[in-house]
């Protein structure tokens, strides 16, 4: 079960903390309010590809975490976390391609 999501400097996104309780969670909100961010967020922490332009605007890297529980029969509950960095390198700028540079 997810426990904890952390987000910095992700898109749009500064900083967020989401803590889930047991049962069933739903992400709810209006348009342009971050549900897609936070499900890339989750897709990014468990092997999907990043991608420069996923570091928010401004900053030199984004910082992502999460903390998972298991139950396993016969195993107590453990608990295990992801952390992924994305990374802004200097040496090879991000470029829009709809601008001219």
């Amino acid at each position: 079960m997810l426990e904890t999501l952390i987000v910095k400097d992700f898109a749009l996104s500064e900083h967020n903390t989401l803590e889930f309780n047991h049962g069933m969670s739903a992400i709810t909100g209006e348009t342009g309010a971050g549900k897609s961010l936070t499900v890339d967020a989750l897709s990014v922490l468990t092997g999907s590809r990043a991608d420069a332009n996923m570091v928010r605007s401004g900053a030199k890297n984004a910082e992502l975490s999460a903390v998972f529980s298991f139950t396993v029969p016969g195993l107590n509950v453990f608990r295990t976390s992801f952390n992924s960095s994305i990374v802004r390198h200097p040496l090879f700028p991000v470029f829009d391609a709809g601008k001219r540079q």
